[in-house]
């Protein structure tokens, strides 16, 4: 599999260099499916990290072949031949090369100013609907270009083109729009439903209506005056596909309903079966068997062999827990998440990570509660929030295919912070009610890991959730329910038994989770924190550098300091000047990334929806290594910028290279570079001053490869 490894290999623009190479390598673990398409043997399945390709040959038991990651959540995905288009972060079109599906690549986006919840592609057009309805023209795949916007009355909700008219459901009803003239949309006539209408289906002079309130049918073939013509009454229907005499339409949400309708009677279309599954995003027929996306819950196999028995015949969950914890001890790593369907399941995963683009999944353990935090050592595993009661348990990983739970101790109340040294293990729980307005920290001897015991407990700390040990001190982060300071508790620990508190501070923000980082300690707390503990005794709070989002956790690695910020994914800071990060780029993760852990130029990002790995190496080593041995990376920084960016790359092998800007509609701005280079690291500094504010793409060609980017000008 080539990796396609984004290396951050950027230059500030006052020249001063950022010596730091970082980008996206891969994924795994996913959750939360939610459209499907199916061609030429293959199941195109989008999830809320991107799309995965799956040989439609190992139904009942999807293997996937190949994936494609997208920062902003993928989205509706159509697939016809060599190319996926398919819809990331709700308002950029991107086409994928998928011609090797074990390495889909990027050769194409289109940005729009508005949501797209549907596309539908027809020849050379690909119809966007949202909030207008966007034609694209996509006669050459690498530059997809705007031709027509038709603005509807109401949110476009789903779409369908036949002949020279466009369908749309546009929550009030159903609009009709003619094509005749592509670049001039005019509307024919349209319907008012009664019902919201989610989506429609055509078949032959028929439309048909998946509406709130029940399946309306509609005699189409006078696109000037659509009629009504029947209705089958059914609350919250979505989603509907129509096959010969036959259609089928699912209600949304958990609980809902899979629908059989008898559609042969136009007037009085008639139910022939039901079948209860989780969710409903959308489904796809294959022969006589129906796959369903339904959200966290996997994929239902539904059987309509017989119509007026539908029957699912299998729950796929792809991957049913999700990811919010992560520590990482040599080659492995350990991730923890809760089983989104059934809940108060807790999935401990043990992955190799030797070769970081590929984790490997070496051994796994099932349990009661909930992973709210995880700490390894060399032959146990630390786990936060075990059990209906609460509490912790430890893990033996001696035998990493044979996870077994060791010792626990429940009834600690809402455990978050772990840290385990020597023959104690330290916590820290989190109340925060207004009627328990308090935290507890408590210390439990392992030495026995099969009979944990309780050796101290304080209950007047703050709530918080960070605790570390250092040398002879505890560090215990917690806050003020009331909405007071946070602050910092400094702990010797000479004896365990017996902390003794030397020291505190208080900061202006929340206590998540810290690092300690040579004679400081960087705190997450929504904004990053920075306190001074070079004297334990006498900490001193240094400042307060926010984050784009809420940061949450954090871990740090030479100069770097790298944050989990959850809603807006990974953020990187410089750390040079330990008393001053300075925040110098960010990579969006379609979830919330609340967990983060470092490793041999590596970062590791539990996300809620999939585990992400990205890279990253200081300058300064063989960077050759750095480099797959067929990949061409592409980055930009700063982006966005107000009048130059550097845009850097690096290239396997020798070979000539053409790097050119593209406006918004696909238009060739001009060529950046166009010169033979050779193997390695290479930067161009580009000036923009003669161009307004907006989005704009960089695209460069290598060889046999190319690769796009987006950036964007503010002014």
């Amino acid at each position: 599999m080539k990796v396609l490894a984004l290396i951050l290999l950027a230059a500030l623009i006052m020249g001063q260099a950022l010596a730091q190479q970082a980008g996206y390598i891969t994924s795994d673990y996913w959750i939360g499916t939610r459209n499907i398409d199916i061609f030429s043997g293959r199941i195109y399945v989008s999830f809320v990290n991107g799309f995965k390709i799956y040989d439609l040959a190992s139904l009942p038991t999807p293997v996937p072949i190949g994936q494609y990651f997208c920062e902003n959540g993928g989205g509706p995905i159509e697939v016809i031949y060599n190319y996926a288009y398919i819809v990331n972060g709700g308002h950029e079109l991107r086409v994928v090369d998928i011609s090797n599906p074990q390495d889909p690549n990027l050769v194409g986006a289109f940005e729009t100013a508005h949501d797209i919840v549907d596309i539908h592609l027809l020849g050379q057009y690909l119809f966007l609907a949202g909030g207008p309805l966007d034609i694209v023209n996509l006669i050459d795949p690498s530059n997809p270009s705007l031709i027509a916007e038709y603005d509807s009355t109401g949110d476009i909700t789903d779409i369908e083109v036949a002949g020279d008219y466009a369908y749309l459901a546009n929550g009030l009803g159903i609009k009709i729009v003619a094509l005749s003239d592509i670049n001039n949309p005019v509307r024919m006539g349209f319907y008012d439903s009664p019902g919201f209408a989610y989506s429609l289906e055509l078949q032959g002079y028929y439309a048909y209506v998946a509406t709130d309130s029940g399946l309306e049918v509609l005699l189409v073939n006078n696109p000037r005056f659509p009629a009504f013509y029947g209705r089958y009454d059914a609350p919250g229907l979505m989603h509907i596909m129509v096959d010969g005499q036959i259609a089928y339409t699912t209600s949304g949400g958990y609980g809902g309903y899979f629908y059989v309708i008898d559609i042969q009677n136009v007037y009085q279309p008639t139910l022939l079966g039901q079948v209860r599954q989780w969710g409903g995003n959308d489904f796809a027929l294959i022969d006589t068997a129906v796959l369903s996306a339904t959200g966290n819950a996997g994929l239902n196999v539904i059987s309509v062999a017989n119509p007026s028995s539908p029957q699912v015949l299998d729950n796929i969950l792809l991957d049913s827990a999700s990811s919010e914890a992560i520590t990482i001890n040599g080659n492995m790593a350990f991730l923890g998440g809760s089983d989104i369907v059934h809940g108060n399941i807790a999935e401990i995963r043990a992955l190799d990570i030797t070769n970081p683009s590929q984790p490997n999944l070496v051994g796994s353990l099932i349990l009661t509660g909930y992973a709210n935090s995880l700490f390894s050592t060399d032959t146990l595993l630390v786990m936060n929030g075990l059990g209906a009661s609460e509490g912790f348990g430890i893990i033996n990983t001696t035998d990493l295919q044979n996870l077994y739970l060791m010792g626990e101790i429940r009834g600690f109340g809402y455990p978050k912070g772990v840290f385990a040294c020597g023959d104690y293990a330290y916590f820290v729980c989190n109340y925060c009610w207004i009627e328990m307005p308090y935290g507890s920290m408590k210390i439990v001897d392992i030495s026995d890991a099969s009979q944990p015991t309780l050796v101290y407990e304080q209950s007047s700390n703050p709530c918080g959730h960070g605790i570390q040990v250092r040398d002879d001190y505890l560090y215990v982060a917690g806050f003020d329910v009331f909405s007071g300071p946070a602050r910092l508790d400094i702990f010797n620990i000479t004896d365990p038994v017996n902390p003794d508190s030397v020291g505190w501070v208080e900061y202006p923000g929340d206590a998540w989770n810290f690092v300690i980082h040579g004679s400081y300690l960087y705190l997450a707390g929504r904004d990053l924190y920075v306190i001074d503990i070079g004297n334990p005794s006498s900490p001193a709070f240094l400042g307060t550098f926010p984050t784009p989002g809420e940061a949450v956790d954090l871990c740090a690695a030479g100069n770097y300091l790298f944050v989990a910020d959850r809603y807006s994914g990974a953020q990187v800071f410089d750390i040079s000047d330990q008393s001053n990060p300075q925040l110098i780029e960010s990579f969006e993760t379609p979830g919330d990334a609340i967990d983060i852990d470092s490793y041999r130029g590596h970062i590791y990002v539990a996300d809620t929806y999939s585990m992400i790995v990205f890279g990253y190496e200081p300058l300064g080593v063989d960077n050759d290594e750095l480099l797959p041995g067929d990949a061409v990376s592409l980055h930009n920084y700063p982006n966005p910028f107000n009048a130059q960016t550097t845009i850097s790359f690096a290239l396997p092998t020798d070979s000539h290279v053409r790097v050119d800007i593209y406006d918004i509609l696909g238009r060739r701005i001009c060529a950046a570079l166009d010169e033979y280079r050779s193997a390695g690291f290479h930067k161009l500094v580009w000036n923009a001053n003669y161009l307004d504010s907006g989005l704009y793409f960089y695209r460069i060609e290598a060889g046999e490869y190319t690769k796009s980017k987006k950036m964007t000008i503010l002014k």
